[in-house]
Protein backbone atom coordinates (compact mmCIF):
# COMPACT_ATOMS: atom_id res chain seq x y z
CA UNK A 1 0.00 0.00 0.00
CA UNK A 2 1.16 3.34 -0.89
CA UNK A 3 0.41 6.86 0.74
CA UNK A 4 -0.52 7.73 -2.61
CA UNK A 5 -3.24 5.21 -2.98
CA UNK A 6 -4.53 6.89 0.20
CA UNK A 7 -4.84 10.71 -1.25
CA UNK A 8 -5.76 9.13 -4.53
CA UNK A 9 -8.75 7.55 -3.22
CA UNK A 10 -9.92 10.56 -1.19
CA UNK A 11 -9.57 12.32 -4.23
CA UNK A 12 -11.88 10.39 -5.93
CA UNK A 13 -14.15 10.94 -3.13
CA UNK A 14 -13.74 14.76 -3.03
CA UNK A 15 -14.70 14.80 -6.60
CA UNK A 16 -17.06 12.14 -7.15
CA UNK A 17 -15.60 11.72 -10.56
CA UNK A 18 -13.03 9.69 -11.97
CA UNK A 19 -11.58 12.42 -14.74
CA UNK A 20 -11.70 15.21 -12.68
CA UNK A 21 -9.93 13.75 -9.66
CA UNK A 22 -7.10 12.40 -12.45
CA UNK A 23 -6.56 16.24 -13.57
CA UNK A 24 -6.39 17.06 -9.82
CA UNK A 25 -3.87 14.00 -9.20
CA UNK A 26 -1.55 15.08 -12.63
CA UNK A 27 -2.21 10.86 -13.52
CA UNK A 28 -4.44 9.77 -16.17
CA UNK A 29 -7.81 8.56 -15.69
CA UNK A 30 -6.64 4.88 -16.41
CA UNK A 31 -3.81 5.17 -13.93
CA UNK A 32 -5.73 6.55 -11.09
CA UNK A 33 -8.57 3.96 -11.78
CA UNK A 34 -5.99 0.75 -11.61
CA UNK A 35 -4.52 2.81 -8.09
CA UNK A 36 -7.95 2.45 -6.69
CA UNK A 37 -8.46 -1.31 -7.97
CA UNK A 38 -5.23 -1.74 -6.27
CA UNK A 39 -6.03 0.31 -2.95
CA UNK A 40 -9.66 -1.96 -2.96
CA UNK A 41 -7.69 -5.43 -3.39
CA UNK A 42 -5.62 -4.43 -0.50
CA UNK A 43 -8.10 -3.47 1.73
CA UNK A 44 -10.15 -6.41 0.72
CA UNK A 45 -13.77 -4.52 0.35
CA UNK A 46 -15.08 -2.51 -2.79
CA UNK A 47 -14.28 1.28 -1.63
CA UNK A 48 -16.27 2.63 -4.43
CA UNK A 49 -19.77 2.39 -5.94
CA UNK A 50 -19.10 3.12 -9.17
CA UNK A 51 -22.71 2.24 -10.35
CA UNK A 52 -23.82 6.22 -9.91
CA UNK A 53 -22.65 9.03 -11.07
CA UNK A 54 -21.31 11.31 -8.85
CA UNK A 55 -19.76 8.07 -8.06
CA UNK A 56 -19.92 7.45 -4.06
CA UNK A 57 -17.80 5.95 -1.36
CA UNK A 58 -19.55 2.70 -0.49
CA UNK A 59 -20.14 1.96 4.00
CA UNK A 60 -16.78 0.10 4.14
CA UNK A 61 -15.09 3.06 1.68
CA UNK A 62 -17.03 5.95 3.81
CA UNK A 63 -14.95 4.47 7.31
CA UNK A 64 -11.26 3.82 5.30
CA UNK A 65 -11.71 7.59 3.84
CA UNK A 66 -12.14 8.47 8.00
CA UNK A 67 -8.76 6.65 8.26
CA UNK A 68 -6.83 7.51 5.59
CA UNK A 69 -7.13 11.07 6.07
CA UNK A 70 -6.06 10.25 8.98
CA UNK A 71 -2.92 8.69 8.04
CA UNK A 72 -2.19 11.33 5.08
CA UNK A 73 -2.06 14.70 7.74
CA UNK A 74 0.21 12.43 10.17
CA UNK A 75 2.83 11.64 7.40
CA UNK A 76 2.22 15.49 6.41
CA UNK A 77 3.07 16.22 9.68
CA UNK A 78 5.90 13.66 10.35
CA UNK A 79 7.11 15.65 6.96
CA UNK A 80 7.65 19.09 8.63
CA UNK A 81 8.41 18.10 12.16
CA UNK A 82 12.37 17.60 11.14
CA UNK A 83 11.67 21.29 9.11
CA UNK A 84 10.61 23.10 11.90
CA UNK A 85 13.50 21.67 14.21
CA UNK A 86 15.94 22.31 11.84
CA UNK A 87 14.35 25.90 11.63
CA UNK A 88 14.40 26.60 15.56
CA UNK A 89 17.85 25.61 15.74
CA UNK A 90 18.81 27.18 12.91
CA UNK A 91 20.60 24.33 10.65
CA UNK A 92 19.94 23.70 7.15
CA UNK A 93 18.93 20.64 6.20
CA UNK A 94 21.26 18.35 3.84
CA UNK A 95 21.19 18.10 0.46
CA UNK A 96 19.92 15.10 -0.47
CA UNK A 97 22.79 14.44 -3.01
CA UNK A 98 24.98 14.47 0.29
CA UNK A 99 22.54 12.79 2.11
CA UNK A 100 23.00 10.00 -0.89
CA UNK A 101 26.89 9.83 -0.87
CA UNK A 102 26.64 9.79 2.99
CA UNK A 103 24.69 6.59 2.82
CA UNK A 104 27.03 5.34 0.10
CA UNK A 105 30.24 5.77 1.77
CA UNK A 106 28.35 3.88 4.84
CA UNK A 107 27.34 1.20 3.10
CA UNK A 108 30.83 0.55 1.70
CA UNK A 109 32.69 0.86 5.27
CA UNK A 110 30.55 -1.10 6.69
CA UNK A 111 30.87 -3.83 4.18
CA UNK A 112 35.20 -4.04 4.41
Amino acid sequence: MHLRWLEDLVCVAEEGHFARAAERRHVTQSALSRRIKSLELWAGAELLDRSKHPIRLTAAGAEFVTVARGIIGQAYEARLRPKRSRAKRGTKSPSPRSTHWHCISSLRSSRS
